[in-house]
């Protein structure tokens, strides 16, 4: 049996959810910008975390477009697009979209 959850109280853009355009397709997302300093290499991995099924069918390379709104007012703050460069599936109906920096 495969595991179904409502994620809706999850991504709440009045929270941290931010909004992200995919395909045609408009949903929310957890986003997160770690910096990584190893052996001397620099840089910042971006990534979003969405429902799993709104994603199908993404392959690396697919154009991401993450919007950052005001949760008070709705105006939007700022807006980034990134290409995808893969997929990490949890298992619960989860996907982390990782992006190139």
């Amino acid at each position: 049996m495969a595991f179904v959850e409502d994620f809706t109280e999850f991504f709440d853009s009045d929270e941290f959810a931010v909004n992200v355009k995919f395909q045609n397709k408009e949903f929310t997302g957890i986003f997160d910008e770690i910096f990584n300093d190893q052996v001397g290499l620099e840089g910042s991995n971006p990534s979003v975390l969405v429902s799993e099924a709104i994603i199908d069918g993404a392959k690396r390379g697919d154009s991401f477009v993450i919007v950052w709104n005001n949760p008070e007012t709705g105006a939007k703050i700022e807006q980034r697009e990134y290409a995808l460069r893969y997929i990490e599936r949890d298992g619960t109906g989860l996907a982390r979209v990782y992006f190139d920096a």
